[in-house]
């Protein structure tokens, strides 16, 4: 299996694959803005639990987040070895190296 190297990506692609993922966390500050503006105006006690609240989704979020990245490094890891295998077989692992 032989692959392309010679991969070029421009800044229009580039800019298209990120621009959406910078719009999404803004829009995330942008809803914590609003709701301390809009919970502000009602009262002390909702503007509390609104941030409690927010404490709580962001550590949700990071563990979330946490498991896929860690997700991501063994499917990767698990890819990487079995295409070293299928290119190399076992002379890359005859050593004192175990996996």
């Amino acid at each position: 299996m032989r692959r392309n190297n010679n991969i070029k990506y421009t800044y229009k692609q580039i800019g298209g694959i990120t621009f959406p993922i910078l719009i999404s966390l803004l829009m995330e500050m942008m809803i914590g803005v609003t709701d301390t503006a809009f919970l502000g105006r009602v009262g002390e006690i909702e503007l509390g639990a609104s941030a409690i609240s927010g404490v709580f989704y962001l550590i949700i979020f990071m563990v979330a987040f946490g498991f896929s990245v860690g997700a991501q490094i063994l499917a990767i890891s698990s890819f990487v070895f079995k295409l070293l295998i299928s290119h190399f077989g076992n002379k890359l692992f005859q050593n004192d190296i175990s996996f």
